[in-house]
């Protein structure tokens, strides 16, 4: 068979009347930091039943549409201003190749494979190219047409590709060009000021420049030789195929996972299955994500002709991709796509206007040897609505790139069937046992049990807190001089029978300071705040609604610091409180105020109380255990202006609130499997259960009413929980096998000293035991929900300071107990880490 070269020139664009260029001067038009990670051109061939239209037609609607899509008649060149690369906008023309076919298509059809030399001699070839466009019209003997085109990627991503593409079948057609292209570079990538760089791109997105090595001294003949060439094979999947492998990966899950989601995983399983991967070898994907529909300030329009792409890297070893379901890794997949967005594009052009990619001689990972196993997804991308006018369209297919591991999901056909078409380029002693693998692992993935996939979604080791965060508001007031300052700035210095017995009672407190949002100021402000029980709800609700998020954010940043990984990689987002009530709620202000993921998954606990430091590791640890590779952000933040008031002597119960609580807020990062060194345990979370003391209805109690939250405390709360403490001590630690007290640490709520000192004597512990619990009471107060956080803390200082050689002050095992309304009491068992020589925070 004969494929003859015709004729080859150049079409310009052909303005006609109305020009939506200005063609007086040639404009050079920047590349965008998304545009610059791209630097090959690309292939494909579509071809079309006959009748088809002349190759007059068809140069004359081309031309047409290059006075439209302008860029794709330039050249590439370099910006005098910056070095940069660019686009001069000089018209030179695209490439316009006609040739002939002498055999009926029909007769090669057999012949259309990616990876055939016949396939590469029917689109233009990019050696020594000049143009940006190069585009080949072969006629074959029985009227069939193919098209074939190669056009450069920094130009233009596939969307932007495919907008020329139809422009110019649109033209030629004689119909208006839709939709017109938005050729603006500049205003939709502009850099934040100040820079935000929130995520790693080093060793992601772009890479260090590697020099260049002699081939002669590195590839000898027999290397040469036994260096397998890669070929490409075409699969076509029927629809009940893929919806059994659907079924598969998803079972048991209540939201099903997507095409996209179960194919990648099921071609990645295979290629690594192919390749003989085992054990612990590394096995990645790198999947291109498509930034148009993710980037939302501003979005990006619809006929932007530039790229907006960046790359998913979901990574774990051969034994956990073939040993788990499939179902896991389409999970790796959908969570590691779901990090590409907008927050993470945003991040990439910032880093890369900060000038790091110069001065650390960065490039794009694409242009690297180790670059494989790279997924393109454009079964979305419409080329097969490319008509000229003529015969139908019934093939479309990228041309051979000698990728190793190169994925092309493709378009699916308008008259096809539902069935799914990819190509899967990989060196052509592993292709066989790639065909077998897809057929093999499916079935097994249509058989796949429920507790398989249980197993698969559930992490293997034990829920660990990795790192705590603590902040408190600046103002502070000292305890012995708080008496006169409460009845100064609540107008009630008449009481003063009242105030002794407020003095005596902050005396006995066993708090040297609390920080306290509420300054003079505010409360000059906000007289309501300062009267009994004055309708004030709305004025204590304006206040804590803001600040509530805003000092989580504090501690927050603090934790995520010490953790040093992305925060795009904390997964969930567990907030508490007992200030306020909103929607959204203070979760929500979070995320955005951190800049988490739009996808976290997050649960808002309010109204909780002072037990509720325990329970947000017991949902920590069921959320880190039960979904692996979760990483979640534990956030209480506690602001007392929605229980402070001035004194009454009908409810001294309320007095003894004003006299404990303070300010505060403490986050910690909880995760399981550990990613040493860079995460690091803290405290390992055993066993975790919340119980309702017997008879103790009423002891502590709280209600939201028009004058705030209002605080009822009995005599006998120490005692009620005292009389119940060895009780959940002997049934937290019954299946450890510790009896001895004084053998753990403790971390205990400081409700009020009382508490303290009556579960101290009921179990007889040491002096030294509830250390870190005073310690706490006594600079902080009883901050509710925040403080057995603030005392974890306290405690992995200290110990650290005095040389201990675990967190948990030199003991391996500890205990955690949060008291508060109902009577309820919250028992965490705690494990410590060993202390290294490096820094725990």
């Amino acid at each position: 068979m004969e494929i003859a070269i015709q004729s080859s020139k150049a079409v310009k664009p052909a303005y006609g009347c109305s020009r939506s260029w200005d063609t007086q001067a040639m404009e050079v038009v920047p590349l965008t930091a998304f545009d610059e990670l791209l630097n090959e051109y690309m292939s494909s061939i579509h071809a079309f039943y006959p009748p088809a239209l002349s190759n007059a037609a068809m140069e004359e609607g081309l031309a047409k549409a290059l006075a439209e899509h302008r860029e794709w008649a330039g050249k590439l060149t370099a910006d005098r201003s910056t070095g940069r690369r660019a686009i001069l906008l000089n018209d030179a023309g695209a490439r316009f190749i006609e040739a002939t076919a002498d055999v009926a298509l029909e007769a090669v059809m057999p012949l259309l494979t990616p990876s055939s030399a016949f396939v590469q001699r029917l689109h233009p070839s990019s050696d020594g190219a000049e143009e940006l466009m190069l585009v080949q019209i072969t006629r074959f003997a029985c009227g069939s047409l193919v098209v074939g085109h190669t056009m450069h990627h920094a130009v233009g991503d596939g969307f932007a590709i495919c907008q020329c593409l139809l422009a110019w079948g649109q033209a030629t057609r004689g119909v208006a060009i839709d939709p017109l292209p938005v050729h603006d570079r500049g205003s939709f990538f502009v850099p934040r000021d100040p820079p935000k760089v929130e995520f790693e791109h080093c060793g992601v997105d772009l890479t260090v420049r590697q020099e260049e090595k002699n081939p002669s001294n590195n590839i000898n003949d027999d290397d040469a030789s036994n260096k397998d060439v890669l070929v490409t094979h075409k699969l076509h999947l029927s629809r009940g195929f893929v919806s059994d492998l659907k079924s598969g990966a998803s079972a048991g899950m209540p939201c099903p996972y997507s095409l996209m989601q179960c194919l990648l995983a099921h071609l990645w399983r295979c290629i690594t299955m192919a390749r003989g991967l085992t054990g612990d070898e590394a096995t990645r994907l790198r999947i291109c994500v498509n930034g148009r529909c993710r980037m939302s300030r501003p979005r990006v329009p619809e006929g932007y002709t530039g790229n907006v792409l960046l790359w998913a890297h979901p990574e774990t070893t051969a034994r956990e991709l073939l040993g788990c379901p499939l179902g896991h890794a389409a999970e790796l997949i959908r969570r590691e796509v779901a990090r590409v967005d907008d927050a993470y594009f945003r991040s990439f052009i910032d880093f890369v206007s900060s000038g790091a990619v110069e001065r650390e001689g960065l490039v794009s990972l694409i242009d690297t040897p180790e670059f494989q196993d790279e997924v393109y997804w454009i079964q979305r991308i419409p080329f097969y609505d490319l008509d000229f006018g003529g015969g139908r369209q019934f093939l479309y297919m990228p041309s051979y790139r000698p990728v190793d591991g190169l994925i092309y999901v493709l378009p699916s056909s308008p008259f096809g069937d539902g069935s799914v078409e990819a190509q899967v380029s990989l060196p052509s002693k592993v292709m066989d046992a790639f065909e077998d693998c897809c057929y093999t692992l499916a079935k097994m993935a249509a058989k796949v049990s429920l507790e398989e996939v249980r197993k698969a979604h559930r992490a293997e080791g034990m829920a660990t807190v990795l790192a705590i965060g603590t902040a408190t508001p600046a103002n502070i007031l000292y305890q012995a001089e708080y008496p006169d300052y409460y009845f100064r700035v609540t107008k009630s210095e008449h009481l003063t029978k009242l105030k002794q017995k407020f003095k005596r009672m902050c005396d006995k407190s066993m708090i040297r300071k609390r920080h306290m949002l509420l300054t003079e100021e505010i409360l000059e402000q906000n007289p309501s705040l300062c009267a009994h029980m004055a309708p004030s709800l709305d004025a204590r609700h304006d206040i804590v609604v803001a600040e509530v998020p805003k000092l989580g954010r504090a501690a927050a940043e603090v934790a995520l610091k010490e953790w040093g990984r992305p925060r795009s990689q904390v997964t969930h987002l567990v907030f508490c409180t007992y200030s306020g009530v909103d929607m959204p709620g203070a979760d929500y202000q979070l995320t955005r105020l951190l800049g988490l993921r739009p996808s976290v998954s997050r649960l808002m606990l309010y109204q909780q109380g002072c037990f509720a430091g325990g329970t947000v590791l017991r949902v920590a640890k069921d959320l880190a255990e039960n979904n692996r590779g979760a990483r979640v952000l534990v956030v209480c933040s506690e602001i007392n202006a929605i229980m402070f008031r001035g004194p009454s002597e009908a409810h001294l119960d309320s007095l003894v609130g004003q006299t404990l609580f303070g300010d505060g807020a403490a986050a910690v990062i909880v995760g399981a499997d550990a990613d040493e060194p860079v995460e690091r345990p803290l405290f390992q979370l055993v066993l975790a259960r919340q119980s309702i003391v017997p008879d103790s209805e009423g002891a502590i109690e709280g209600h939201l009413r028009e004058a705030g939250l209002t605080f009822h405390l009995l005599k006998d709360v120490p005692g009620l929980i005292a009389g119940n403490i060895e009780r959940a001590l002997e049934d937290a630690f019954a299946a450890i096998g510790v009896s001895d007290w004084n053998s753990i640490f403790w971390v205990v709520h400081p409700g009020g000293p009382a508490i303290l000192d009556k579960v101290e004597a009921t179990v007889g512990l040491d002096v030294t035991r509830m250390r870190a619990s005073r310690h706490v009471l006594s600079e902080y107060g009883n901050m509710s929900s925040a403080c057995v956080l603030f005392i974890l803390d306290e405690m992995r200082r200290r110990s650290l300071e005095d040389g201990c050689s675990t967190t948990g002050e030199g003991m391996d095992w500890g205990v955690l107990f949060g008291f508060g309304p109902g009577l309820t009491m919250e028992t965490v068992v705690l494990r410590s880490a060993p202390i290294t020589d490096g820094p725990t925070a």
